[in-house]
């Protein structure tokens, strides 16, 4: 299914939501979480491969329904250019910036073991190209069969809607689950964290309180 993006979106940190502006849906808030699924080589084939991938979900908050908006494959997170001023490799950095300044999104979660969150999460922090910076928070499984059955349910109970790139990334997991998936991990990641950490109505504050900028 094709996915519509927003024309314009409008942040309300009261309520922790952002007013996504379509060219044909209906204007509707949105909570706005992101997966990440931090880079890292394994066998495929005779050859060594390294990828990461990152996913950007807005969660309606009326009707609870989930999009992945956007979605990136990265290995790095700046840029590599080569001597000759061409782009070597793209790093994550833009699609970072790219998703504040389309859906005012700063909320990411990873789910890794060992250094390698910390270490891509200092490099983020020490681009200078990612500005703002985002906030990194965990989300947190126990159960890797279980947290899976996460995405298998809100596809079955249609609660999730994807590009046809990131579903057909999901069936190449099922059909080779001892193959690392970072597709999937990204995915996983972004819809634990409502189940994590649910998206509720803040209470309406008083006319002097100002929101943490």
């Amino acid at each position: 299914m094709k996915v519509e993006r927003p024309l314009q979106a409008k942040l309300d940190r009261p309520r922790d939501c952002v007013k996504l502006f379509f060219k044909t849906n209906p204007v509707a808030e949105y909570c706005m979480r992101g997966g990440v699924a931090w880079p890292f080589a394994y066998q495929s084939g005779t050859d060594m491969t390294v990828r990461g991938y990152a996913v950007l979900i807005g969660m309606d908050v009326r009707t609870k329904h989930m999009i992945v908006f956007e979605y990136a494959e990265f290995c790095t997170v700046d840029h590599i250019i080569a001597s000759d001023g061409s782009m070597k490799q793209t790093g994550v950095s833009q699609w970072l910036n790219n998703n504040w300044t389309k859906y005012n999104a700063i909320n990411y979660y990873w789910h890794e073991i060992g250094i390698v969150n910390l270490r891509y999460r200092r490099a983020v922090k020490q681009c200078i190209a990612i500005n703002p910076k985002p906030k990194f928070k965990e989300a947190k499984w126990s159960d890797e069969d279980s947290a899976q059955h996460i995405i298998w349910q809100a596809i079955t109970e249609e609660r999730l809607t994807m590009p046809p790139k990131l579903l057909q990334a999901l069936q190449v997991a099922q059909a080779n689950p001892d193959m690392p998936n970072p597709e999937q991990h990204a995915l996983l990641c972004a819809l634990a964290s409502f189940e994590q950490k649910p998206w509720r109505q803040r209470e309406a504050q008083p006319s002097w309180w100002r929101p943490d900028i």
